[in-house]
């Protein structure tokens, strides 16, 4: 295992460990959630989910989870830092993205 593959392995467990999923309304969409996390951790692009970056921020990225949640990721150093996991209605609520987006980066960067 390289170290560049390890690093982005440990940085994916401490920001999974955090994302808050208990807001899905299925096992089915818990399970999803969880292999998206799982598959981008052993290094899979986020094309592979159907991951598409924001036209706001080139950064931020959205993968579908399901039909009504989406999984936001910020792209920094070439590793995936999970921003939250969140309903579509939600999502479309572009002020709120971007608000956690910042928050996200301010603590990334510190």
């Amino acid at each position: 295992i390289t170290r560049s593959a390890l690093y982005r392995e440990t940085i994916m467990t401490l920001y999974a460990s955090q994302v808050d999923l208990s807001s899905l309304p299925h096992q089915s969409t818990v399970d999803r959630a969880k292999s998206i996390l799982d598959g981008l951790s052993r290094g899979e692009n986020h094309n592979t989910y159907r991951g598409k970056r924001m036209h706001y921020d080139r950064c931020v990225i959205s993968i579908p989870v399901g039909y009504r949640y989406r999984l936001l990721l910020l792209a920094e150093r070439g590793s995936y830092v999970v921003i939250d996991v969140m309903s579509h209605e939600r999502y479309n609520n572009i002020k709120t993205i971007q608000k956690r987006v910042k928050q996200v980066k301010r603590n990334w960067i510190h």
